[in-house]
Parts: C-alpha cells; sequence; structure tokens
C-alpha cells in the first residue's frame, strides 16, 4: 500500500509522489498512477487542479482506495474539467476533504460503481443544466455520501438511477438552478436512508422545482432533515417508505404545492408519515395525481405529525386511496384540517379523525440576562428583536456563541431568551428537524463540539479540541431550531464561531507550561 501526494504549488511530475517532499504537481499525473487496493492519492490543502480525475483501479472492502487531502487550510479543489470525477466500473473508493467546481458537466459521476463513499466534499457552480445531477450515480449499490456540501448546482444537486443501497446523511444540498432541478432525485432505487440533511431550495420555487424526490422508490427512510423552500418539499413514490422527524417549510409557488406528496407516476405502497413539522406552505400531505386514476394507493399511515401556518389543507386525498390520519396536531394557522374528493369520501378508504389543537405552554424565561465582561471569550452573543418586527407575533433572533481561548471552552444559556412572541408563549419545537415532542433533551454532534439542549430552550455547547487538530482560521457552524407562540413558528440559529489559532496556542501554552 502506497500513499502519494500531490501539489500543484511545489510539486513535480517527474517526481515519485510518494512523499510530501516528491509531490506530483497535476491530475494526468494521478491519472497515470497504476493503484492498488488500500493506496492513498493526497492532494494537498488550498492548492488548485485543473482537469479530470479519472478513477480506473478498484479497491477492496477492506483496503478501499482513497482520494483526499493532506495540509492544512481549505480543501483541494478540482476544477475545470469534463467531469470533476469519473469513476465508473469501479468498487471500494473513497473521496473526501476535496472541493470541485465549475466543471463542463457533472463534479462526479459513476455508473455501475459498487461501494464508494463521499466524505466532507464541497461542490459548486458545476455541470449544465442539460446534464443530469451534478453528483450522479447509475446502475451501482452502495453509495453514501456523508458530511458533504453541494450547491449552486445547473442540474439536480444529487441524482441517482438504479442503485441499491443509497445513503445520504449529514449534508447540506440545494440551491439547483437548472430548469426543474431537485436538490436530490433518486429513480428506480432501493434500500435508501436519507438522514439529517439539510435541503435547501430557499428561492427556487420555479419551474415546478423540488426539493427531495424518490421516483419508484423501494425500502427507503426519510428521517430529521430540515427541508426548505422549492415548488414542493417531498415528493416519494414507491413502497416501503417511512418519513419521519422532519421538518419541512417554505414550499411555495403553486396551487398544488406540498410539503409530502405521493400517489403519482408509481403505485404508492405501505407509507408512514409521523412526527414531521409541515408548516409555512400550502397543502400539507397531498395524496394525489392529477389525470392518473389507474395507480394503487395503499397501507398511507399520516399520524403524530404537526402542521402550521398552510395556505391549505394539512391533509390532501383526491385519488382513491387507502390510509388513516390520525393523532395529528393542526393549529389555527391552517384553513382546514382535511380535503378529501367527492369521489374518496364515498369510497370510506382513508379514515380521519379529528386533529388535536396544540396547547401552548408558557417557558419560564430568565428575568434578566446574565451580565457579560467585556473580555468575555465564550459568552453567547444575544441580539434582541427589532420594535418593528414583533407584530408577526414570534420573532426568533439568532444567537452566537463566540469560542477564542482554549481555557473557555463551553457556555451555557437559554435560545428563547432573546426570542420574542406576542401572546408571551414561546414553545421550542425542533432542533436541526427533530421534534422535541418526544425528546425532553437531546444532544447534537456538531462538526466541532457537542450541544445539548432541553426542551425548555436551555442549553449547553462544548467544543471539543480534538476536533480542531490541524485546522486553523475562523472555524463555523450553525444549528436550526424553530420556535412557535401556538400558531405561528419562525426560524433561528445557533451559530458557532471558532477562532482554532488562538484556541490551540493557549493549549499549547498549558501544555508547555
Amino acid at each position: 500500500m502506497k500513499t502519494y501526494y500531490v501539489n500543484s504549488q511545489t510539486g513535480s511530475d517527474a517526481n515519485t509522489g510518494t512523499s510530501a517532499g516528491t509531490a506530483l504537481a497535476s491530475l494526468a499525473a494521478v491519472n497515470n498512477l497504476k493503484l492498488k487496493p488500500g493506496d492513498v492519492v493526497l492532494f494537498s490543502a488550498g492548492t488548485e487542479y485543473k482537469g479530470q480525475l479519472d478513477v480506473k483501479y478498484s479497491g477492496t472492502a477492506e483496503k478501499p482506495i482513497t482520494f483526499g487531502s493532506y495540509g492544512s487550510g481549505e480543501p483541494p479543489v478540482l476544477t475545470g474539467g469534463s467531469i470533476g470525477i469519473y469513476g465508473s466500473k469501479t468498487s471500494n473508493i473513497v473521496i473526501e476533504n476535496l472541493a470541485i467546481e465549475k466543471t463542463a458537466g457533472n463534479a462526479i459521476y459513476a455508473g455501475s460503481a459498487t461501494n464508494w463513499t463521499l466524505n466532507n466534499v464541497t461542490v459548486t457552480d458545476t455541470g449544465t443544466p442539460s446534464k443530469t445531477g451534478s453528483i450522479s450515480f447509475q446502475s451501482s449499490s452502495n453509495i453514501t455520501i456523508k458530511d458533504s456540501h453541494v450547491s449552486g448546482t445547473s442540474g439536480d444537486g444529487v441524482w441517482m438511477l438504479n442503485v441499491k443501497g443509497a445513503v445520504l446523511t449529514g449534508n447540506t444540498i440545494g440551491q439547483a438552478k437548472g430548469h426543474n432541478a431537485d436538490a436530490v432525485q433518486l429513480n428506480g432505487s432501493s434500500n435508501i436512508v436519507i438522514k439529517n440533511n439539510v435541503l435547501d431550495m430557499t428561492g427556487e420555487n420555479g419551474s415546478a422545482k423540488g426539493v427531495l424526490v424518490l421516483v419508484d422508490a423501494k425500502n427507503a427512510v426519510i428521517q430529521g432533515n430540515t427541508v426548505l423552500g422549492g415548488g414542493f418539499g417531498i415528493s416519494a413514490m414507491g413502497q416501503d417508505i417511512t418519513i419521519k422527524n422532519n421538518d419541512i417549510s417554505g414550499y411555495e409557488g403553486y396551487s398544488w404545492s406540498y410539503g409530502i406528496g405521493l400517489g403519482q407516476s408509481v403505485d404508492a405502497k405501505n407509507y408512514v408519515i409521523s412526527g414531521n413539522n409541515i408548516h409555512d406552505g400550502v397543502w400539507g400531505v397531498s395524496v394525489s395525481a392529477a389525470g392518473v386514476d389507474n395507480l394503487y394507493r395503499t397501507g398511507i399511515e399520516i399520524s403524530g405529525n404537526h402542521f402550521d401556518d398552510l395556505s391549505q389543507a394539512a391533509l390532501k386525498v383526491d385519488r382513491i386511496a387507502g390510509g388513516t390520519f390520525f393523532g395529528n396536531e393542526v393549529t389555527g394557522s391552517v384553513s382546514r384540517d382535511v380535503y378529501l374528493s367527492d369521489a374518496v369520501k364515498n369510497s370510506g378508504t382513508f379514515l380521519t379523525t379529528a386533529s388535536k389543537v396544540l396547547v401552548p405552554v408558557k417557558v419560564e424565561l430568565p428575568v434578566a440576562l446574565p451580565a457579560q465582561k467585556a473580555d468575555a471569550i465564550a459568552a453567547p452573543v444575544l441580539a434582541q428583536p427589532d420594535a418593528s418586527t414583533i407584530s408577526k407575533g414570534i420573532v426568533v433572533v439568532n444567537d452566537v456563541l463566540k469560542f477564542n481561548d482554549g481555557h473557555h471552552l463551553s457556555v451555557s444559556g437559554n435560545i428563547l431568551a432573546n426570542d420574542h412572541a406576542d401572546n408571551g408563549v414561546l414553545l421550542l419545537r425542533n432542533l436541526n428537524g427533530t421534534s422535541f415532542k418526544n425528546a425532553p433533551a437531546m444532544d447534537i454532534q456538531g462538526k466541532y463540539g457537542v450541544l445539548h439542549i432541553e426542551s425548555d430552550g436551555d442549553y449547553t455547547f462544548t467544543v471539543n479540541p480534538d476536533r480542531l487538530d490541524h485546522l486553523s482560521g475562523t472555524l463555523n457552524d450553525s444549528f436550526q431550531y424553530k420556535a412557535s407562540n401556538g400558531n405561528m413558528i419562525d426560524t433561528g440559529y445557533i451559530a458557532i464561531e471558532i477562532n482554532a489559532d488562538h484556541i490551540a496556542s493557549s493549549i499549547a501554552a498549558d501544555h508547555f507550561a
């Protein structure tokens, strides 16, 4: 097993590449390497490489071939190629800690690929509207994309066709610019897990753009995601699909826009839709298919969801379907609980029960904010709502936590302390898409530390110094939360700013003291 180093600034293609001091210089040199299982190719941080990276050889399950980075600073950038990374008919490949920008086609493409993992990959401004998916896999199996960032793509952010085993976790994907582009679209795929992602198509609600689309999916779990914007939120068509504990909002642009939709194009069988927070849109859950009446729509359970601020009903069923709608919360800001077409009513196959109305519970907030020292190291920065915005009913204001010293790596507070509700009621609804309804407290792992938060808003964020190793400059992370006054919901963030250099120097000073 060998490790190869690549540095476009100091390397040379005449070098062996087997040490940082004898680094290669170009993608052409990397493409000429005859890689074997367990080999690693590392690009120097802060460098740029023009052209296409060709993945030609396969690893094994125990010894994958890895393409990554070394050194501190910004990730290496692959740019200007027809495709950023091409790797059809290969297996056991890891792509991590790289950035891909301004490609003519896909950022990453592979067909007939097996056991690929993309970890902490950043993709921006790639592709053309005629190309499907910036990150694309076809006729493949066991594809994992985690902790990556995809934005500004001209096609779908992620697109897959006939993939068995597709896992997307902890990613931020959105702002797909192509005609009818979605943040994520998976076609004809199975054994799907889409969990704890932020899928953001805010401002992209024209041309029927959606956020997450599954077509003819089998065995899919969509859980704990934050789904924002688009002409619709989640369109899930297929069988054995679970959609739970997602926060879905901001979808609009059409009279039919929905938070969760099913029933179009293919048979819909065996759905569990529960624990979702669906708000600030048009329809809530839509079981529909305009002009398509010959599909089966059966086994649809919709329960335990929260619906808020919808211009149409929480549930629409306008094609014959079999299912239940029970135990859901629908606030007064939703036009009505349920719309069933006459044909559906007459069929008696979709059973609905009266929804619960949210009963507000007042949260005890601190009488006054704690005094802050002028030289506070890790005190939360609490902005206050502008008086002109209080008429909205509820105003959520971001909290910023700054860490500049290795002696102060933990800070506590209440995220509702600087928020405002006109009726005096503040309810913490969810964090990063996970509802507090059944969770009195959560521990959320961020990029650089852990956030412990209680359902009343009390929190503690603790930096993990081990996660700062080899990092420099200002590091940023954020957690999104939703608060309600019982009728309306607003969104805020806990923003984390960490000066890695100052913390490292103070820890080092203690070590050598």
